[in-house]
């Protein structure tokens, strides 16, 4: 069983990000994919939506998979940071983590990213 320690190992395996792509003073979006069932979820989006995640579903309408993003700065202590405390939030209400990634966009359409975890 992967823990969040070895996630984040291998998400600071990364840093720092390609500066043609994520300038070194830049913001990008750090972008989790995330799985579980409906009660998991809706703890999940609360105490995320709390710590500034967005791009959330409505609980109604949740089928099981959702991708929450935060903008942060393009620092791996404070990525790693933010990152700790949502995977954190992850496994003590039960969604997994099935990928991370480093996104220049919020908008999906528009993407030039960085997968940082898989």
């Amino acid at each position: 069983m992967i823990t969040t320690t070895d996630i984040l190992t291998r998400v600071l395996e990364h840093f720092p990000l390609p500066t043609e792509v994520f300038a070194p003073e830049s913001n990008f979006w750090l972008t989790l994919y995330l799985s579980g069932d409906a009660c998991s979820y809706a703890k999940a989006q609360a105490a995320l939506e709390a710590k500034g995640w967005g791009n959330f579903d409505d609980t109604s309408e949740y089928s099981g998979f959702v991708y929450p993003k935060i903008e942060v700065p393009n620092d791996a202590v404070q990525a790693s940071n933010t990152l700790a405390a949502a995977l954190f939030i992850c496994d003590k209400v039960g969604m997994e983590v099935n990928l991370i990634d480093a996104d220049t966009a919020f908008n999906p359409s528009e993407p030039i990213f960085k997968t940082l975890y898989k």
